[in-house]
């Protein structure tokens, strides 16, 4: 997924969130089938929003913050007492995780 994304990024005037934008449309289409799970590109809202949620992510990027999210959030969910519903029977993936933050905006 980070080979398409850099082969969209080379285009001229597609910068880091509309490469990623272009690579999600296209993942969800019969073209290609990567992992969800694989790479993401924080954008815009998502980063401002890291900075409303999180006081301090220390020596994380953006990136390792969203990784970290997908990573943990089954024990968040049970810590919490929050039932999730997943989606489409899967667990919330990096493209869902990179989305969260910008609701914060």
């Amino acid at each position: 997924m980070e080979q398409g994304f850099q082969l969209l990024k080379a285009y001229p005037m597609v910068g880091d969130f509309l490469a990623y934008q272009f690579i999600t449309d296209i993942n969800y289409s019969n073209v290609i089938d990567f992992s969800e799970m694989e790479f993401t590109v924080p954008g815009p809202g998502a980063r401002d929003g890291m900075h409303k949620c999180f006081e301090n992510t220390g020596e994380l990027s953006p990136r390792d913050v969203i990784r970290m999210m997908a990573d943990i959030q089954e024990q968040q969910f049970v810590r919490l007492g929050l039932r999730f519903r997943s989606l489409w029977g899967r667990p919330l993936q990096l493209v869902d995780c990179q989305n969260l933050p910008a609701a914060f905006r």
